[in-house]
């Protein structure tokens, strides 16, 4: 075997070691356990360990404190004295006119030939028949958009918006 090929093959053989050792590490753990060693016997209340000495369950909520809302979190005041942050990952609340915080709520409401979110701080509306004047809009503060089929005949885009 000549020096090229001998290159070759080692290439090649190191390539599938790469290859499986890949298929291998990239692989979940859990794939290489069979299910039944997951299988757990079920605990009897009786088999429950005592309330260990010391050991206070977690108050509950008396009221929340809306004063300190942001657009992400709630705070509540619990029943021993000691609060609770809860933050959330998006926007829960949106400020109205006088600068309080209100839940959101993105339910549709029939309003006239529309249908608006019940509480959500922007002025959206999608209309009950799509097509003509009536179009999708959008606004929060100064910044808007609207989305329809302008000179279209009501009736022949969509004959009504169901909604479930």
């Amino acid at each position: 075997m000549d020096m090229e090929n001998l290159k070759k093959w080692t290439l090649k053989a190191i390539s599938l070691v790469l290859i499986a050792t890949l298929l291998v590490v990239g692989q979940p753990l859990h794939g290489f356990v069979p299910a039944r060693a997951f299988v757990f016997p079920m605990t009897q209340l009786d088999d429950l360990p005592e309330t260990p000495d010391g050991f206070t369950p977690v108050s509950r909520h008396v009221s929340e404190m809306t004063e300190l809302r942001t657009a992400d979190s709630r705070h509540f005041r619990n029943e021993d004295g000691t609060f609770t942050a809860y933050v959330y990952p998006e926007v829960i609340h949106f400020q109205d006119a006088d600068g309080n915080w209100i839940d959101i709520d993105n339910t549709l409401v029939r309003n006239g030939d529309f249908y608006t979110p019940r509480a959500s701080g922007m002025d959206v509306q999608f209309p009950a028949v799509l097509g003509g004047e009536h179009a999708i809009t959008m606004r929060s503060g100064q910044h808007g958009f609207s989305l329809g089929v302008p000179g279209a005949n009501a009736q022949a885009i969509v004959p009504d918006l169901h909604l479930l």
